[in-house]
């Protein structure tokens, strides 16, 4: 530097040296090497330090200058005096690193020789590099450690070269062998052949290409031992100021135990999945306040609603399924870890149908909280056979007692009026006891009418059986109905063209439609209304038939109904299923019996009955009929024909009931007929075997002790196979037709008889 002309010497120079001397970051201490008498190197003298120095060692100045290194450092050797005595005897300036134990710090020491035995050293504190490389090489130690144990590797991809370099974890992962070619082909050739098309081209197009980060999991073959693994790649783009990818850094991870506990698990799941779809019954999983977690298909078609209406929803918010005992019941008993098994309740399903259920309910622990599993059924149908078969039975089991009780009161009804009538035709006209026997003879007759309604509800009430057109049958009773009903009330009637006839008797089907009419007139009362008669033809599955009453055994098929609809107040749901047993009435006066007789009819008949009923709204009564191939013929009365009083004829009367004997053989006598009388079936056999060619006529009770009618006639037959023979009976001559058709059998007369109607039957018989 020149100033003034003047040119400045060492004087400046040593000034500025001396200020970094004393502001150097570093610690600077000059020496001197102190020999033994053999000149050889034993310790070294602080000539002087900068203030760093101090600072890192503790020590003030005053202190150091002029002491030995061992006096300063405590130690018995001065601290690297191998290592300093020869570059201050004239060596060359070295560079080492040195930990200083009673400072516990690591330093990076320069030695620089000053000539004559003099050194400096110079000090920087290396101690949190020191500690930051150890720290780095214990974190690449765990990572690398990390990345073993978890099977993952990491890895750098250059997408100018189409090269990677990896970690060693990413050659355990790959099983690579140290020669294994690293860029994109090599990488390639490690991908299953069924995935290395697809990764080539997500590779080409979506990273290189469109710039996406690499995400998939994938399979590999490993070339050290070709086991077959799975992988998962993450890979993260480094690209250029520009945009365009450089590098792509990522790891890729050995997952082949997860994926195939995945894939246990997927398919453990879709096994469950599937039998939760596939059980026949309806499932749910619901929290304990009733909401809906999860569901089957089956419990969405019970119940009428889809599974995205159902989930995340109470099951109250849809119907009242249980009563509010009923819920709390086994939500408590659930949430209190109990079973509740099959708790029966009614549902109401979307479209508006009851249907009978049962549920079964479970606790079930999930995500660390008591769920409820639901196991259902429909009972709907057995609850319905259940009552169909009651039903059934009770029709069986009344039917039984009314078709006794009929028969024994036609007995006993049979004496009673049999003797009234003989007793009025012998006295004299002015006989003030007359009009008393003609009371008992009416109500003899009103028995007989009850007696006659219990027969048709045991379903033996069918007498002549033959083609018959429904249609025209109820066109001729038309004035008979428009009189026997209210006149606020307006007939209708709806009638099908070209209907097939059913097999019926015509008799007993009038009555069948007289009490309905005369019922749904009843039903309107005293206030306007209409009566419809509707007539047609139906095909009728089994799903329909099951509904209807009396259709236990029928078919699917073709049958012609009848439908008598009113617009009356209709029945009450408690009574609407006890409408058809006998005794049961809501009228004051009422003897129950008129629709239990329909009942039986119908049932006699092989068809069925369904009733739709909505108070206030009217009542339908549908009957089923079988339709026939048979053409119908118009149902008409035969006349008796006129037969001469003067028949004369040798008559055997069977019967075990002596005062319906005494009874018969006084008609019989008195009308000129000579009478023979058994009290049982053996009697009568030997009587008529006694003179077979003596006897014109036998009448024979059905039943009978030891030899009942049936054995007797055959017993007959073969005495005399052209015998004429007359069964009497308090059935009717239905069960008569369907035992002795084609038998020979000269014709039937029902107890309770007059003996006009015995005579005019005698007559018929006789007379042909």
């Amino acid at each position: 530097m020149v100033e003034d002309g003047k040119q400045h010497g060492s004087l400046d120079r040593q000034q500025v040296f001396r200020s970094l001397y004393l502001h150097m970051v570093e610690a600077v201490a000059l020496y001197e090497l102190v020999c033994d008498q053999g000149g050889q190197p034993v310790n070294y003298r602080i000539l002087d330090a900068n203030p760093q120095f101090r600072r890192y060692f503790g020590i003030e100045s005053q202190v150091l200058v002029g002491k030995l290194a061992t006096e300063v450092f405590g130690t018995a050797v001065p601290p690297h005096l191998a290592e300093i005595a020869p570059i201050a005897l004239g060596g060359q300036a070295a560079n080492f690193e040195s930990h200083l134990e009673f400072t516990d710090r690591h330093y990076d020491v320069s030695v620089v020789p000053l000539g004559t035995g003099q050194f400096a050293t110079i000090f920087l504190d290396i101690t949190e590099r020191k500690r930051n490389e150890q720290a780095l090489r214990e974190s690449e130690w765990f990572l690398q450690r990390s990345q073993m144990v978890g099977r993952i590797g990491s890895y750098r991809f250059s997408m100018a070269t189409g090269t990677w370099t990896n970690s060693p974890g990413l050659d355990e992962v790959f099983g690579l062998p140290p020669d294994f070619k690293r860029d994109l082909a090599g990488w390639l050739s490690l991908v299953h052949p069924e995935d290395r098309e697809s990764m080539q081209r997500h590779i080409l197009d979506d990273v290189q290409r469109a710039g996406a980060n690499f995400d998939r999991r994938y399979r590999i073959f490993r070339p050290m031992d070709g086991a077959l693994r799975w992988v998962h790649g993450l890979g993260e783009l480094e690209k250029d100021p520009s945009g365009r990818p450089v590098f792509m850094i990522g790891t890729i991870q050995d997952v082949t135990d997860s994926m195939t506990r995945e894939q246990m698990l997927r398919s453990s799941e879709d096994i469950f999945r599937r039998i939760f779809e596939l059980f026949p019954g309806p499932v749910t999983l619901a929290e304990t306040d009733g909401t809906i977690l999860n569901c089957n298909e089956e419990f969405c078609r019970v119940v009428g609603y889809s599974r995205q209406e159902m989930i995340g929803r109470r099951t109250s918010a849809f119907s009242t399924w249980l009563d509010p005992s009923q819920r709390e019941l086994m939500y408590n008993e659930v949430g209190k870890g109990r079973n509740v098994d099959w708790l029966e309740f009614k549902m109401r399903r979307s479209d508006g149908q009851v249907r009978n259920m049962q549920i079964s309910a479970r606790p079930f622990e999930l995500e660390g909280r008591t769920a409820v599993l639901g196991v259902g059924r429909d009972i709907t149908e057995l609850r319905s056979l259940e009552q169909q078969m009651l039903h059934s039975q009770k029709l069986e089991s009344l039917g039984i007692l009314a078709g006794g009780i009929a028969h024994d009161f036609n007995n006993l009804l049979t004496g009673i009026l049999g003797n009234a009538d003989l007793a009025r035709a012998e006295m004299s006209p002015l006989a003030p006891s007359r009009a008393s026997l003609e009371g008992i003879e009416t109500a003899a007759r009103r028995a007989a009418d009850l007696c006659r309604q219990l027969l048709a509800y045991s379903g033996r009430g069918r007498f002549i059986v033959e083609p018959i057109s429904l249609q025209e049958l109820v066109e001729e009773m038309g004035h008979l109905l428009s009189v026997s009903i209210s006149k606020k009330v307006v007939l209708k009637y709806h009638f099908s063209q070209g209907l097939p006839a059913v097999e019926a008797d015509a008799t007993q089907i009038r009555q069948v439609i007289m009490n309905l009419i005369v019922n749904a007139s009843e039903a309107i009362g005293e206030r306007s209304g209409v009566i419809s008669v509707t007539i047609g033809l139906a095909h009728c599955d089994a799903g329909y038939l099951k509904g209807c009453l009396g259709a236990d055994y029928m078919q699917e098929g073709d049958y012609v109904y009848v439908e008598v609809a009113d617009t009356g107040q209709g029945i009450q749901g408690t009574n609407l299923n006890r409408i058809f047993d006998p005794f049961f009435s809501t009228k004051f006066t009422g003897r129950g019996l008129g629709l239990a007789a329909v009942l039986g009819i119908v049932r006699g008949h092989h068809g069925a009955i369904k009733v739709y009923s909505e108070p206030g709204r009217g009542t339908t009564f549908k009957l089923l009929f079988p339709a026939t191939e048979s053409a119908a013929r118009k149902p008409e009365t035969k006349p008796v024909a006129a037969i001469a009083q003067e028949i004369t004829a040798k008559i055997l009367l069977a019967d075990d009931e002596e005062t319906i004997r005494n009874l018969g053989r006084r008609m019989l006598v008195r009308a000129g007929f000579e009478v023979v009388v058994a009290a049982d079936g053996r009697e009568a056999i030997e009587r008529f075997a006694a003179a077979v060619e003596s006897f014109d006529l036998v009448i024979l009770d059905l039943t009978m002790p030891h030899f009942d009618g049936e054995s007797c006639f055959r017993e007959l037959r073969q005495l005399k196979p052209s015998v004429q023979v007359i069964l009497s009976s308090g059935y009717n001559e239905q069960d008569i037709v369907n035992r002795f058709a084609g038998k020979g059998l000269a014709g039937f007369i029902q107890k309770p008889y007059t003996s006009e109607e015995l005579l005019t039957k005698i007559r018929e018989v006789l007379g042909k």
